[in-house]
């Protein structure tokens, strides 16, 4: 073989093998940077879409006879609670008609009872912009959309009557867990915190969770603050073993028997006793006594 063509061929094989190399040492890295890549662009991706993603008004364009049977359009309500958003300071409820134009959709049931449930949407993009809960009694009104949701207006006394807080469940099996909540009408913004007065037998974590300790009675303290309204309160749980607990579910299972068992029970051969379902639903006299029981006439 000709030296030239000898040399031409041993650089041809050397930068071969280099080139192997190569990519033998960097697809390690090439494989580890490329899902961190297209990780990162894929979160971008996912929290760019969900701060653009804004919702909209699902009746926008639909006709008048459609949108009342969702949403109040007019009557002392409507215009009650129109009148108080828009009275409110618009740095609290984020709606500035000389910025941008907007309209309102009042739903026609109540939110569990007590709040008005109120949108306001852009006039030009029917795009939400404002979400709030405003008390049948105007008694407050809530905001529970943007940075930082809570009560705008009022005060939340009246709501406060309406809540109550859930220490769940009373009994605990040992080794189970519990809870501790408020329960508020429109589920509004509070804060609560919990702690147990009885650290041997129960105990409260950060996340108001009850882990139980050993068995016995322990009293719960539980702060909360609900708009302006704050306060304490202290609930009883008790902590017993699982075999226990077995034997009071069948306990009060056998009493309900018990009851329902009697409430149906007529010791009255007519169907006319005390105990009877027949004395307290059926109604005007009792039907005659079949004939083989009826009494002997009078003697003349």
């Amino acid at each position: 073989m000709k030296p030239k063509k000898l040399i031409c061929r041993t650089v041809f094989w050397l930068s071969l093998l280099a080139g192997c190399s190569g990519v033998v040492m960097a697809s390690p890295a090439a494989v580890t940077a490329t899902p961190a890549a297209a990780s990162t662009v894929a979160d971008k991706g996912t929290a760019v879409a969900a701060d653009t993603r804004t919702a909209v008004d699902p009746l926008a364009g639909r006709s008048p006879e459609l949108i009342k049977k969702y949403y109040l359009t007019s009557g002392k309500t409507y215009d009650r609670a129109t009148t108080l958003i828009n009275s409110l300071n618009p740095a609290l409820t984020g709606l500035d008609s000389k910025q941008s134009s907007y309209y309102l959709r009042i739903d026609k049931e109540l939110t569990d009872n007590y709040f008005r449930h109120v949108r306001a949407y852009r006039t030009d993009t029917q795009e939400l912009t404002g979400d709030y809960l405003v008390a049948k009694d105007q008694s407050s009104v809530w905001r529970v959309d943007g940075s930082q949701p809570g009560m705008i207006y009022g005060s939340a006394e009246k709501l406060l009557k309406k809540s109550r807080l859930i220490v769940y469940p009373r009994y605990l099996a040992l080794g189970s867990k519990g809870v501790v909540r408020m329960q508020i009408p429109g589920n509004v913004p509070y804060t609560l915190t919990a702690r147990s007065l009885n650290d041997t037998i129960a105990r409260v974590t950060d996340s108001r969770v009850i882990e139980t300790v050993s068995t016995g009675k322990a009293d719960i303290m539980a702060d909360y603050t609900v708009g302006d309204q704050k306060g304490t309160v202290v609930r009883e749980i008790r902590v017993v073993t699982k075999e226990d607990l077995e034997r009071m579910a069948y306990a009060a299972y056998l009493n309900e028997l018990y009851f329902d068992t009697m409430w149906a029970y007529d010791p009255w051969p007519y169907g006319w006793g005390y105990y009877g379902h027949h004395h307290h639903h059926r109604p005007g006299p009792p039907p005659p006594p079949p004939r083989g029981h009826r009494p002997p006439p009078p003697r003349r």
